[in-house]
């Protein structure tokens, strides 16, 4: 930012600074007599002068503030894009080795078919783990429910075994063995 004074306005302050205001008393005090000891060029340049580096004063602060907004703009946009970025779904069971999703199905789905324990299969499927977990545990009570000969009631059981299968989409298999508390 520059601030620039006319020649013309520069005149003008010269003559305010000699000529008292509008309704002002005049004193000896608070009006300059001209001298021949003053320069008017000497003065309208200390006044350009002066203008100069208030000017460069307020444009040295208004680009330290643009600066401040700027990084703080950034801050924002980066914690945004962070936010914004997909997670990967956070697993506490590790994928089982060795056995495929079917292998493992087929063993667990036996348990089901014994009338000699109160155990019971359940396997959920879902993008969000806690959703895959929560509907096997309940396929898992309706199970128990069945060999016990209940159409409808609640089932205090806990999981005994449980294995969780991670698709390459995405999908969560979450296989669970329930049994009565």
């Amino acid at each position: 930012m520059r601030i620039v004074i006319t020649e013309s306005q520069a005149k003008h302050l010269i003559e305010d600074l000699y000529n008292p205001l509008d309704n002002e008393v005049v004193t000896y005090s608070n009006r300059i007599e001209p001298s021949e000891d003053i320069d008017e060029q000497n003065i309208l340049d200390r006044i350009k002068s002066t203008a100069q580096k208030v000017g460069s004063k307020i444009q040295t602060g208004v680009n330290q503030v643009n600066d401040k907004v700027q990084a703080g703009v950034n801050q924002v946009a980066n914690k945004v894009a962070n936010a914004t970025q997909p997670q990967q779904p956070k697993t506490s069971i590790q994928q089982p080795t060795g056995q495929t999703l079917e292998q493992v199905r087929a063993e667990w789905m036996k348990v089901n078919s014994d009338t000699s324990n109160t155990k019971g299969f359940g396997e959920g499927t879902s993008k969000d783990e806690h959703g895959a977990m929560t509907m096997a545990q309940m396929n898992g009570r309706v199970a128990i429910m069945k060999k016990m000969g209940k159409t409808n009631g609640y089932i205090n059981a806990s999981i005994v075994e449980q294995k969780q299968f991670n698709d390459p989409d995405g999908t969560i298999h979450f296989l669970v063995i329930m049994d009565i508390n």
